[in-house]
């Protein structure tokens, strides 16, 4: 007899209630035992790092006592002691209050059911920071738990347990220092967007650069078409040389504007561009040059005796006139990609990455630096169909317009008024040279663009970039002599 306890008829209910006895617990009802405090520990292990601050919790046990038992464990190292599995708070806070006993469940589980049982009870309880719930999934995940095993024992679906195993491969100091900055406000779903690019390398150079959500999430847009792009430049590469196409020499390089090169093909490397259709040799062989995001085949011009025969004047106006031809493409792809996502904002499925309130006010003083005409007539133009002007179009057309105008909100139709004015502008002069950051033309194209890259998280790639700051191989420069 123990206290009272018929041992040879006591009914263990799948816990090791008898070694739990023996231990000095004394009993209450339906297997809660009353355990000294001083006999438990914390679990080493517990997902939970910070307890927090614990008065209140001890003031209201110090009145009311401890009104939900924790759960332990016996300590394999300790024959008289225990583990806490859930508790850790009101056990810290007992403490606190002065009281030396406190009723406990007493389970034996391994080591992986034990995470599994911690991270289930904080996860309910939204106690867990992100870098927290991340380490509790790749300790159970380390200890030989599957995917399935964590989703069923914590009772998350699968893929929530996988995006938790991605966090936890994010460098351990540079996650716990934004999850802890209150002015970054960081999120799961901050992660999980950051999730989409491949290289960790770069997830953990971007979190730690980034000094707000807002820039975090512009900033992983960016880096996601990066990646994509490069990704496809391998693709082409690899195209191009089952063609048996090679990279270009290094005369090209050096004589490309000398006449004894002729180009089958320019084209722009994009996040969509997935392959390219190469154009038919016809016995000629091909080269390539693969330049930042510009692919460019070539081949050794076959009139090269009739282009040594034109006159210096004749091959400067050619250079020129192939450069304003590519300006011009590239300005129709920039063009046409704020028109995409003026849509998609209209479509209500593009959003911006500022507040509402400082999204107005950056628009409009983009409409303010640039001179924005913003009547109706103009904003309303843009539903007009391709070639049409206010002034040309029926008044049916011109009816329908102002209604669909009128139906957008104040960011939509500010988007509208930017995208207006700069859509027929040029950043080159009339010899295919760039204009320069003097110019009124240059300044408010660059101005429009770099708005919507701030109010609305729009990626620029670096070929447009280069397009905007004038370093594109696009631009006609006069060649040097050697000296």
């Amino acid at each position: 007899m123990l206290e009272g306890i018929d041992l040879e008829n006591y009914v263990c209910e799948g816990q090791m209630d008898i070694e739990t006895l023996l231990r000095g617990a004394r009993t209450m009802n339906n297997g809660i035992f009353n355990i000294r405090l001083s006999k438990i520990k914390h679990h080493p292990n517990n997902p939970r790092r910070n307890i927090g601050d614990v008065t209140e919790l001890a003031e209201s046990i110090r009145k009311n006592g401890i009104m939900q038992n924790l759960t332990v464990m016996h300590d394999p190292d300790d024959p008289e002691g225990y583990i806490c599995l859930i508790g850790h708070r009101r056990m810290t806070a007992a403490a606190q209050a002065g009281l030396e006993e406190v009723p406990c469940r007493v389970v034996q589980i391994d080591e992986k059911e034990q995470i599994a049982m911690m991270l289930q009870e904080n996860i309910q309880r939204n106690d867990l920071t992100i870098p927290e719930q991340a380490y509790g999934f790749q300790y159970m995940f380390d200890l030989g738990a599957s995917a399935d095993e964590i989703a069923e024992k914590t009772g998350l679906n699968r893929s929530t347990v996988y995006h938790r195993l991605n966090i936890a491969k994010l460098d351990k100091e540079i996650l716990e220092a934004r999850a802890k900055d209150e002015d970054f406000q960081l999120t799961f779903k901050d992660l999980l967007e950051l999730e989409k690019i491949e290289d960790i390398g770069k997830r953990n150079k971007l979190l730690k650069e980034c000094t707000n959500r807002d820039e975090l999430k512009r900033k992983v847009k960016w880096a996601v078409i990066d990646e994509k792009v490069e990704k496809n430049k391998q693709n082409i590469r690899k195209q191009l040389t089952e063609a048996g196409i090679e990279e270009a020499p290094e005369e090209f390089k050096k004589d490309r504007w000398s006449g004894q090169w002729e180009r089958i093909l320019t084209k722009y490397i994009y996040e969509d561009t997935t392959e390219i259709t190469i154009p038919d040799s016809e016995n000629r062989k091909f080269f390539y040059e693969l330049d930042r995001d510009c692919l460019m085949i070539i081949a050794k011009n076959e009139n090269e005796q009739e282009e040594k025969e034109k006159s210096d004047w004749q091959i400067k106006k050619e250079k020129q006139d192939a450069c304003k031809k590519q300006l011009s493409d590239f300005h129709k792809h920039m063009i046409g990609k704020m028109k995409r996502n003026i849509l998609l904002l209209i479509d209500d499925r593009l959003e911006t990455v500022v507040p509402y309130a400082g999204a107005v006010h950056r628009l409009w003083d983009t409409l303010l630096a640039i001179d924005a005409d913003i009547s109706l007539e103009r904003g309303a133009s843009f539903f007009l169909k391709k070639g049409k002007n206010w002034y040309s179009a029926e008044d049916e057309e011109t009816d329908a317009a102002e209604s669909d105008w009128n139906d957008l909100d104040m960011i939509q139709q500010m988007a509208i008024f930017i995208y207006e004015e700069i859509e027929n502008e040029d950043l080159w002069n009339y010899s295919g040279e760039y204009y320069g950051d003097g110019s009124g033309y240059v300044n408010d194209y660059k101005i429009a663009f770099k708005t919507f890259r701030e109010v609305f998280g729009i990626p620029v790639s670096k070929a447009e970039e280069a397009f905007l700051d004038g370093t594109s191989e696009l631009y006609y420069r006069e060649e040097k002599d050697d000296e």
